[in-house]
């Protein structure tokens, strides 16, 4: 049994009932960029940022590859300190206070403002240490503990049946690792490296990070995967952008 409704038989107070007006929300800006600039060198990677990225809202910098987003989000927690040919111009503000003020303690800035990347950017340390960095920041909890917290976290992550043989190994060779499995075993791996591409959905001679297909020859061939019309112009502006900024540096 259906049930059906006629808006001509609606009482005139249903029909002319006035909608509530909602006030809109109001965010302040934790963080504030005006006239923000980066710059490697000479070259001018990001120019006159003027944003703000507001308290309890989710932030969304949508771009091409190499068009200077992760770049804007390194200055925030400064870790392009780390860069020797880098420099900013502007001003860039948490709460008001200049991130780049001689006086600004850096470190307690990067436990305020936390970073995880599209890819592992593991410190220069062992798996273990990379893990429990955070925990020992505050003070060690004792091995026992911190080799409980170590191992749950690494589960969370489906990472602890790869790496629990091999915790005191060092982080920075984790993605090397599969690699050179895939060279050594001949075990043809699909992984997402970097490598002139040719003919990728009429992609070529630009460098990109793509499915490929790895064995003992190294990179056998690109995996042209489906995408729709929208990410193809995504992909392409991209690999364009890549190109510019190649010729800039005359490559």
């Amino acid at each position: 049994m259906t049930a059906t409704i006629e808006i001509s038989k609606m009482k005139n107070s249903e029909q002319t009932k006035p909608l509530k007006e909602s006030k809109p929300e109001v965010f302040d800006n934790v963080i504030s960029a005006t006239d923000f600039s980066v710059y490697y060198g000479k070259f001018h990677a990001v120019k006159n940022v003027n944003m703000g990225i507001c308290r309890g809202k989710v932030t969304a910098i949508i771009g091409p590859s190499g068009c200077g987003k992760s770049t804007f989000l390194r200055c925030i927690n400064r870790m392009n300190d780390l860069v020797e040919s880098c420099r900013t111009t502007g001003c860039l503000a948490l709460d008001g206070a200049d991130i780049y003020h001689k006086r600004l303690d850096v470190v307690e800035l990067r436990r305020r403002i936390g970073m995880v990347f599209q890819r592992p950017n593991p410190f220069p340390k062992s798996i273990y240490d990379n893990v429990a960095y955070g925990v020992r920041l505050k003070g060690s909890p004792g091995k026992a503990k911190l080799d409980e917290i170590v191992e749950t976290s690494l589960r969370k992550a489906a990472l602890w049946d790869e790496v629990k043989d091999r915790l005191n190994s060092n982080a920075i060779g984790m993605s090397g690792v599969d690699i050179i499995e895939a060279v050594l075993h001949d075990t043809n791996r699909i992984l997402p490296v970097s490598s002139m591409l040719k003919d990728f959905h009429g992609i070529s001679d630009i460098c990109m990070s793509v499915p490929t297909l790895l064995n003992r020859q190294g990179v056998n061939n690109t995996i042209n995967t489906p995408v729709s019309d929208k990410e193809l112009a995504a992909l392409k502006r991209s690999a364009e952008t890549l190109k510019e900024t190649a010729a800039q540096f005359g490559f």
